[in-house]
């Protein structure tokens, strides 16, 4: 791509072709029927219906998250969106990186898109829901109105997490010691002289990949850089509402998780259209069950091993 304009004007072309409708929807109705239907973002359109499986509640540092009603009090709701990649910003820092500008201001986000799928306009009303159900719990102008993201005219969903959060005083720059895993994903700790900043599970980002071994469905970890604009992905999201020193609340939908379709579960759409020109076969994104949920348990210890001895191809 030789400039933005040019990826925004495939951005609006790709949306507007009914074979890639026809993936991300086949895609989206299949998570909505298989055995993670509950975690499907899309199903929960009206604020009645959310009510019913849900709550809001504050945790130990006046944080106000979503719940599960039936779970122990501790089981956050955290629910899963597909769509096109139109912007990525996952960084991978590395040992003595300093940030140039207020550190809080680095963010691994991701914007989707999903314009003529019904199922992608039910998450945007879905988020409205949740929105709703966090306002009720507060004062009335406590929160700023609810406004989406577009792309080039197109309506957008924006997810991020921050790096870090505020400690006592934030530093201008801060140097990011060795504190990463062999992904160059910062691990969750991060020490530095000032204690001016925190890095804890809340600014965990899972990147992972989706792949299918031996017909079975597995998520392996893998390095942010793979992920570009016109992939297929999938995200998991939760929502939290952060307080703010003049008393007034964000309502922010946190990312958790990237998951990149992988080996025959996704196309890479930009990059083929630029090169080819051609159409994209809707097959190319055929969705299948999905029978290993995320997670570090057992079952998935056990299927990563195999993943030992499997010779991946470089754009991976």
């Amino acid at each position: 791509m030789s400039s933005n304009n040019e990826i925004e004007s495939l951005l609006k072309g790709l949306v507007l072709q009914p074979n890639h409708r026809d993936a991300l929807s086949a895609i989206m109705k299949a998570r909505a029927k298989g055995e993670r239907a509950a975690v499907q973002l899309a199903l929960y359109r009206t604020p009645k219906f959310i009510l019913s499986k849900m709550v809001v509640q504050e945790d130990a540092n006046n944080f106000m998250r979503l719940y599960w009603l039936d779970g122990t009090g501790n089981d956050e709701v955290c629910l899963n969106v597909q769509g096109y990649l139109s912007h990525c910003s996952l960084p991978t820092f590395r040992p003595r990186h300093k940030f140039p500008r207020n550190p809080l201001d680095a963010l691994q986000e991701v914007k989707l898109i999903g314009r003529g799928v019904e199922e992608f306009t039910a998450v945007q009303d879905a988020i409205n829901s949740v929105y709703r159900l966090f306002v009720a719990e507060s004062y009335e102008g406590a929160y700023q109105t609810l406004e989406f993201d577009t792309v080039a005219g197109i309506p957008a969903l924006t997810f991020n997490t921050r790096y870090f959060m505020k400690n006592k005083a934030a530093g201008c720059e801060v140097s990011i010691p060795v504190a990463m895993d062999a992904n160059g994903v910062l691990q969750n700790v991060l020490r530095n002289r000032s204690n001016a900043l925190k890095f804890t599970e809340d600014n965990v980002v899972n990147y992972m990949r989706r792949d299918t071994i031996d017909g079975v469905v597995m998520y392996n970890s893998c390095k942010p850089d793979v992920f570009r604009k016109g992939q297929l992905v999938e995200v998991q999201v939760s929502f939290i509402r952060i307080p703010e020193r003049d008393g007034k609340r964000t309502f922010r939908s946190k990312l958790n998780t990237v998951v990149w379709m992988g080996h025959g579960c996704a196309i890479d759409i930009l990059d083929h259209t630029s090169s080819s020109g051609k159409d994209v076969a809707a097959e190319s994104a055929v969705c299948q069950k999905r029978v290993i949920p995320y997670g570090d348990g057992p079952n998935i210890r056990r299927l990563r091993t195999k993943l030992d001895s499997v010779q991946f191809g470089e754009d991976i």
